[in-house]
Protein backbone atom coordinates (compact mmCIF):
# COMPACT_ATOMS: atom_id res chain seq x y z
CA UNK A 1 0.00 0.00 0.00
CA UNK A 2 1.40 3.67 -0.55
CA UNK A 3 -1.09 5.06 2.22
CA UNK A 4 -2.67 3.64 5.07
CA UNK A 5 -6.44 2.50 4.06
CA UNK A 6 -9.21 4.38 5.39
CA UNK A 7 -11.88 2.34 6.57
CA UNK A 8 -15.06 3.30 8.09
CA UNK A 9 -17.36 0.69 10.25
CA UNK A 10 -21.66 0.70 11.58
CA UNK A 11 -20.95 -2.02 13.93
CA UNK A 12 -24.91 -1.65 13.86
CA UNK A 13 -25.94 -2.72 10.44
CA UNK A 14 -23.11 -4.87 10.16
CA UNK A 15 -21.03 -2.67 7.14
CA UNK A 16 -17.54 -1.45 6.07
CA UNK A 17 -16.77 0.84 3.46
CA UNK A 18 -12.79 1.01 3.11
CA UNK A 19 -10.30 3.26 0.27
CA UNK A 20 -7.19 1.78 -0.71
CA UNK A 21 -4.61 3.04 -2.98
CA UNK A 22 -2.84 0.18 -4.95
CA UNK A 23 0.54 1.65 -5.46
CA UNK A 24 3.12 0.53 -8.37
CA UNK A 25 5.09 -1.73 -6.21
CA UNK A 26 2.11 -4.09 -5.97
CA UNK A 27 2.28 -5.22 -9.93
CA UNK A 28 2.21 -8.99 -11.31
CA UNK A 29 4.35 -10.02 -14.17
CA UNK A 30 0.86 -8.49 -16.47
CA UNK A 31 1.53 -5.20 -14.80
CA UNK A 32 -1.37 -5.14 -12.98
CA UNK A 33 -1.98 -5.13 -9.50
CA UNK A 34 -1.38 -8.78 -8.13
CA UNK A 35 -4.52 -11.19 -7.50
CA UNK A 36 -3.23 -11.57 -3.78
CA UNK A 37 -2.91 -8.27 -2.72
CA UNK A 38 -6.81 -8.27 -3.79
CA UNK A 39 -7.46 -11.61 -2.10
CA UNK A 40 -5.70 -9.84 1.05
CA UNK A 41 -7.67 -6.81 1.19
CA UNK A 42 -10.87 -8.86 0.80
CA UNK A 43 -10.28 -11.40 3.80
CA UNK A 44 -9.00 -8.12 6.07
CA UNK A 45 -11.79 -6.39 5.15
CA UNK A 46 -15.03 -8.77 5.51
CA UNK A 47 -13.34 -10.67 9.07
CA UNK A 48 -12.78 -6.83 10.08
CA UNK A 49 -16.39 -6.13 9.37
CA UNK A 50 -17.84 -9.34 11.14
CA UNK A 51 -15.75 -9.32 14.72
CA UNK A 52 -17.89 -6.96 16.32
CA UNK A 53 -20.63 -9.55 15.30
CA UNK A 54 -19.06 -12.51 17.34
CA UNK A 55 -18.93 -13.00 21.22
CA UNK A 56 -15.31 -12.15 22.20
CA UNK A 57 -14.84 -9.61 18.73
CA UNK A 58 -12.12 -12.30 17.36
CA UNK A 59 -12.15 -14.75 14.94
CA UNK A 60 -10.56 -16.38 12.18
CA UNK A 61 -11.41 -17.45 8.60
CA UNK A 62 -13.36 -20.80 8.13
CA UNK A 63 -13.95 -19.79 4.09
CA UNK A 64 -13.52 -17.28 1.55
CA UNK A 65 -14.88 -17.61 -1.79
CA UNK A 66 -14.15 -14.57 -4.25
CA UNK A 67 -15.03 -14.34 -7.93
CA UNK A 68 -12.45 -12.32 -9.71
CA UNK A 69 -14.14 -10.01 -12.27
CA UNK A 70 -11.09 -7.65 -13.36
CA UNK A 71 -7.76 -6.78 -12.20
CA UNK A 72 -7.09 -3.40 -10.25
CA UNK A 73 -4.98 -1.44 -12.66
CA UNK A 74 -1.38 -0.27 -10.84
CA UNK A 75 -1.91 3.76 -9.82
CA UNK A 76 -5.34 3.22 -8.68
CA UNK A 77 -7.62 3.81 -5.30
CA UNK A 78 -10.10 1.35 -4.62
CA UNK A 79 -13.01 0.66 -2.55
CA UNK A 80 -14.20 -2.13 -0.53
CA UNK A 81 -18.28 -2.43 0.65
CA UNK A 82 -19.07 -5.40 3.04
CA UNK A 83 -21.58 -5.97 4.91
CA UNK A 84 -23.07 -8.93 7.09
CA UNK A 85 -25.46 -11.34 6.01
CA UNK A 86 -25.93 -13.65 8.73
CA UNK A 87 -25.07 -13.61 12.33
CA UNK A 88 -25.66 -16.16 14.68
CA UNK A 89 -23.35 -17.72 17.67
CA UNK A 90 -19.58 -18.09 16.71
CA UNK A 91 -20.26 -18.01 13.10
CA UNK A 92 -20.62 -14.40 10.73
CA UNK A 93 -21.20 -14.96 6.77
CA UNK A 94 -20.34 -11.56 5.14
CA UNK A 95 -20.27 -10.47 1.61
CA UNK A 96 -18.39 -7.75 0.37
CA UNK A 97 -17.17 -6.43 -3.13
CA UNK A 98 -14.50 -4.52 -4.11
CA UNK A 99 -14.09 -1.49 -7.41
CA UNK A 100 -12.32 1.13 -8.69
CA UNK A 101 -13.40 4.50 -7.61
CA UNK A 102 -14.91 6.38 -10.71
CA UNK A 103 -14.05 9.67 -9.31
CA UNK A 104 -17.78 11.26 -11.56
CA UNK A 105 -16.90 9.38 -14.46
CA UNK A 106 -19.34 6.70 -14.25
CA UNK A 107 -16.65 4.38 -15.30
CA UNK A 108 -16.39 2.47 -11.59
CA UNK A 109 -15.21 -1.35 -13.00
CA UNK A 110 -15.49 -4.06 -10.15
CA UNK A 111 -12.33 -6.17 -9.51
CA UNK A 112 -13.57 -8.87 -7.53
CA UNK A 113 -16.70 -10.37 -5.28
CA UNK A 114 -16.51 -12.74 -1.78
CA UNK A 115 -18.21 -14.23 0.33
CA UNK A 116 -16.13 -15.05 3.87
CA UNK A 117 -17.74 -17.33 6.57
CA UNK A 118 -16.12 -15.85 10.12
CA UNK A 119 -16.07 -18.25 13.62
CA UNK A 120 -14.78 -18.03 16.60
CA UNK A 121 -13.02 -21.40 17.87
CA UNK A 122 -14.73 -22.37 21.16
CA UNK A 123 -11.09 -21.87 22.89
CA UNK A 124 -10.81 -18.04 21.98
CA UNK A 125 -13.10 -17.57 25.16
CA UNK A 126 -10.33 -18.47 27.48
CA UNK A 127 -8.15 -15.57 25.50
CA UNK A 128 -10.55 -13.13 27.09
CA UNK A 129 -7.86 -11.56 29.75
CA UNK A 130 -5.19 -11.72 26.72
CA UNK A 131 -5.06 -8.25 24.85
CA UNK A 132 -4.68 -8.74 21.53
Amino acid sequence: MEVDPIIFTNNKTGELTAFYHLGKNLISADQQIHNGVTATILDEGLCLCGFAQLPSKRGVTANLSIDFHNQAPPESTVVLRAKVLQAKGRKVVIDGTLSTMDFGTGKSVEIASAKCVLVEPRWFKYLRWLPL
